[in-house]
């Protein structure tokens, strides 16, 4: 979508909330997330303001939950470095 400045900021912003959706505790002072936002410019949106609010909140929503989904992705799909497990060893079935 063709994003203002200020509209990729707050994408952003509300993506990160997908992390609260998937992992507890979230937002801690070691975790080190960051979120960055890019945008192709290459979908015009509205320039009704009241369509355009339509079409970023949507993005908004989507944003959030495809984050969510991401960290739920990386961590079933992880695998045992070390002497750090990964989730699969502590939910994978025993033969």
């Amino acid at each position: 979508a063709r994003l203002t400045k200020s509209e990729a900021s707050k994408l952003a912003a509300v993506s990160h909330d997908g992390l609260a959706r998937a992992i507890r505790p979230a937002h801690s002072m070691t975790d080190g997330d960051t979120v960055f936002t890019l945008a192709t410019g290459a979908t015009a949106l509205a320039d009704d303001p009241t369509l355009r609010l339509q079409c970023i909140n949507a993005i908004l929503r989507s944003g959030a939950e495809t984050f969510a989904a991401a960290c739920a992705h990386a961590v079933t799909s992880a695998t045992t470095v070390g002497d750090a497990p990964a989730w699969v060893d502590f939910v994978a079935p025993v033969s």
